[in-house]
């Protein structure tokens, strides 16, 4: 890359060669094109971008050292303060949401305990579960319900214990 200088002072960068070439169109320029650069041309020399997983990098005018004209970054933060808040919050929701999940997913694998239990008494048949641990089932299921509200910390919680299976504790 190109920069033209003007009073020991960047007036344009970046240029491509391209454009330099075509500014001057009846001039023959060697293989060796920074050798032959019209004058207040000066090729700038690459330096190593700073940028990072935290920091991201913007190209800024070239700065003058030793005599050579080289590439120069500024630095900002890859994300603002708010930016990071809003990521933040973002993780948070989605282990609300993942924490609702898995409790609907209990909620529905204890809806056929119940079901079978009612419709064995309506059938008059000898029921799987008794009636105390018929309530301990409901009272499972209302804990999964209340459970979001009695959560303190998203990042250390454990679902309500779900009683015995047909009639084992």
């Amino acid at each position: 890359m190109y920069a033209k200088i003007e009073n020991n002072a960047v007036a344009e960068y970046p240029i491509a060669e391209h454009e330099i070439k075509s500014r001057y169109p009846d001039t023959l320029f060697t293989t060796d094109f920074s050798s032959c650069l019209p004058q207040g041309y000066v090729r700038v020399m690459e330096a190593t971008s700073p940028a990072s997983e935290t920091v991201v990098a913007v190209e800024s005018t070239p700065i003058l050292v030793d005599g050579s004209w080289i590439q120069s970054w500024t630095q900002s933060a890859r994300y603002t303060d708010e930016e990071l808040a809003a990521q933040e919050q973002e993780k948070i929701d989605y282990k609300w949401i993942n924490m609702r999940s898995k409790r609907d997913e209990a909620l529905a694998e204890s809806t056929w305990v119940l079901e079978r239990h009612k419709e064995e008494k309506e059938l008059e048949l000898e029921t799987s579960i008794t009636e105390t641990e018929y309530l301990a089932w409901l009272t499972y299921r209302q804990q999964l319900r209340d459970f979001p509200s009695t959560i303190s910390n998203i990042n250390a919680y454990t679902l309500p214990t779900k009683p015995g299976v047909l009639g084992v504790a």
